[in-house]
């Protein structure tokens, strides 16, 4: 259980047939600095506003609406949070892990914890979780398309 009520864990997984490091490197071209894939191919691209160290840590892109910053990386992990704009919570707090499960084959959980506004968890959960899977599938998409 979380530490305040209020907050709310959502995660989206799926698996991929890459090396954990090769599918973090991946998301971070791909659907991080790009947002490549599912309803990503219709939005807006990201800007990134700050390149951040050589891990990816203080890379700050700019979305619609506002600015999510990478606060750590480090293999198998990326945790970030909305740093700058409007983003109907009072927390945030982005993670994207990378599990090696056999060889080859790696879980993606990307997940957030959050305490959305009230009355607007049902709209910002539909989005959260478009736009996440929307990212996965596009990791796996790229991936796929490495091994062709």
């Amino acid at each position: 259980m979380m530490e305040n009520s209020k907050r709310l864990r959502w995660e989206y997984k799926i698996e991929v047939s890459a090396s954990a490091e090769h599918a973090q490197s991946v998301f971070f071209e791909e659907v991080w600095k790009k947002m490549n894939g599912g309803i990503f191919t219709y939005l807006v691209h990201p800007k990134i506003v700050e390149e951040g160290d050589e891990n990816g840590v203080g890379n700050t892109r700019s979305v619609p609406f506002l600015h999510e910053k990478i606060l750590e990386a480090r293999p198998g992990e990326i945790i970030y949070t909305v740093s700058k704009g409007y983003f109907p919570a009072n927390y945030h707090r982005g993670m994207v892990t990378f599990v090696e499960l056999s060889p080859g084959n790696t879980e993606v959980t990307w997940a957030v914890d959050i305490e959305p506004y009230r009355y607007l968890k049902s709209i910002l959960h539909f989005t959260v979780a478009s736009v996440f899977q929307s990212g996965l599938n596009g990791l796996k998409a790229a991936l796929e398309k490495e091994s062709e």
